[in-house]
């Protein structure tokens, strides 16, 4: 994933929460240590099907992208981001 999708990801992710410091606090959270290598590990095993979810959501195909999302979310490391998300989302 290109610097430029992360960055227009952060914006929206910020944008549908609703909470403008959301994308501020979630990239100094995945830029410690510990959560680099899980994203690095997601990134490496489901790097593809992120991508492919990025392309559908930029297509208009929101729910393609919530499917491909849904399952990558299933697997342990997607499952270990979910709530890293939801920590910093305040769940």
């Amino acid at each position: 994933m290109q610097q430029k999708d992360m960055e227009a990801l952060l914006r929206q992710f910020s944008q549908q929460s609703g909470d403008a410091t959301a994308a501020a606090r979630l990239k100094a959270n995945m830029q410690a240590p510990q959560n680099q290598r899980a994203a690095q590990t997601i990134l490496k095993q489901h790097g593809a099907s992120l991508e492919q979810a990025m392309q559908r959501m930029q297509a208009g195909d929101t729910e393609g992208a919530k499917q491909i999302i849904q399952r990558t979310m299933q697997t342990p490391e997607g499952a270990q981001l979910a709530q890293q998300i939801a920590r910093l989302m305040g769940r």
